[in-house]
């Protein structure tokens, strides 16, 4: 072969691998315009969806409702009553349609905040769920959904109380589950009780937590308190989602999954696939029913797996996730003490570019970017986490948390903590 065949053949191969880098890089960019134009949208059309209730924010969205509703669901800008919808699937993006697609719901949901508190403490916002881009989400307990009153009870202590953030009392020599220090003689409003009636949910300082009878005037009359039993849901708090099938999408640059916020320095707690989960954070989900695993990614604040287990709970700081097998609610990542570890530098550019193009609007304040950096020098030097400044401290969970002893050494020397 002659060296002049030879040239020309190498010249063609450039430019083919140039042509192919020139077209990633336009896809790249038009499925990043794609998630800009919807979560844009979804800003402006879905800036008022009141707690309880889920908006379609960009198509396409399907959602199966209750038989019994009545309500529309097809255009951007519709809403309807989270109590009537039994699941709901966003798109992934599809680019050979006029205009593009890439589904985005917003979900306003309650989970085991007081109405109370999300009206005029939280302006409105309840757990902020964001479906997108080829996600289903199914309500995992419609048999068993509560609605909790509007109204609340006023009752007054009797004696100093511990605030708790669920309804027992988890004093052991590793964990707590106090929240907060009640006076006595303190005047608070209560919505919900256990099926016991042995524990009373209040709010004090602004915060939900649950405090003993024993502490309450016995003159307080109690039976019109909602009661919540350990299997019972508002709509959309126990939820399964599968984010597994985009594989064909025309955009894998874009994060698919269910992203949730909770509000600032408020835990809730809401179920995911079985997976008992507290959320004091920002978190992305994503599933694969094909394999029964479940991905959590967590973006800032903190994520408590299994909290009200101390036997299987797992702390997890921002910028590390996890995998969990469903089935048997093993860990298939990290160590036995630690079993997460930090994201990658494909996942963190995916989990960055979703958190910063979020509309500000309908969420409690904008994530803060997720960096790592590699210090320079000798020795064992560690890969550090940082979060970028903003409204929201991302690392105050993990701080409290590496004082409290909940979170490895190794892990918190990471963070920097």
């Amino acid at each position: 072969m002659s060296i002049r065949r030879l040239i020309v053949i190498a010249c063609l191969l450039l430019l083919t691998g140039l042509g192919i880098s020139g077209a990633m890089a336009q896809d790249d960019a038009t499925c990043s315009a794609l998630q800009n134009t919807a979560f844009t949208q979804t800003g402006t059309l879905c800036a008022t969806t009141g707690q309880g209730m889920m908006c379609l924010g960009y198509p396409a969205v399907t959602a199966v409702l209750d038989s019994d509703a009545a309500a529309d669901f097809a255009s951007p800008g519709d809403s309807v009553d989270l109590a009537l919808v039994e699941s709901v699937t966003t798109s992934p993006a599809d680019l050979s349609t006029t205009p593009s697609t890439w589904g985005v719901a917003l979900l306003n949901v309650q989970a085991n905040l007081p109405v109370d508190v999300i009206e005029t403490v939280l302006d409105g916002k309840g757990v902020i769920y964001m479906a997108t881009g080829g996600v289903e989400v199914v309500n995992a307990a419609p048999d068993t959904q509560v609605t909790l009153m509007e109204e609340t009870i006023a009752v007054n202590t009797i004696a100093d109380a511990d605030m708790r953030v669920a309804p027992f009392a988890l004093d052991s020599s590793t964990s707590s589950n106090v929240s907060g220090r009640i006076p006595a003689e303190s005047t608070l409003n209560a919505d919900a009780m256990t099926p016991d009636g042995n524990w009373i949910r209040i709010v004090f300082d602004d915060q939900p937590g649950w405090i003993s009878r024993a502490v309450i005037d016995s003159a307080a009359d109690l039976s019109n308190l909602t009661v919540i039993g350990p299997l019972d849901f508002t709509p959309m708090q126990s939820i399964t989602i599968d984010s597994g099938n985009t594989d064909d999408a025309d955009c894998a640059n874009l994060a698919s999954g269910l992203f949730v916020q909770g509000p600032n320095s408020m835990p809730v707690d809401i179920q995911v696939n079985g997976v008992d989960t507290r959320i004091s954070s920002s978190v992305l989900f994503k599933a694969n029913a094909a394999d029964g695993t479940l991905e959590i990614f967590v973006i800032s604040g903190l994520v408590t797996l299994f909290p009200n287990d101390p036997d299987m709970t797992v702390v997890i700081p921002p910028g590390f996730k996890t995998t969990i097998s469903v089935e048997d609610f093993t860990f298939l990542e990290g160590t036995p003490d630690a079993p997460y570890r930090l994201m990658t530098e494909d996942e963190l550019a995916q989990v960055n570019t979703f958190t910063q193009n979020l509309p500000s609007n309908i969420l409690h304040y904008t994530p803060p970017e997720n960096n790592q950096t590699q210090p320079s020098g000798v020795g064992n030097a560690v890969v550090q986490v940082t979060l970028g400044e903003g409204e929201h401290d991302g690392l105050a969970g993990a701080r409290q948390a590496c004082a409290n002893g909940d979170i490895p050494a190794n892990v918190c020397e990471i963070l920097g903590l």
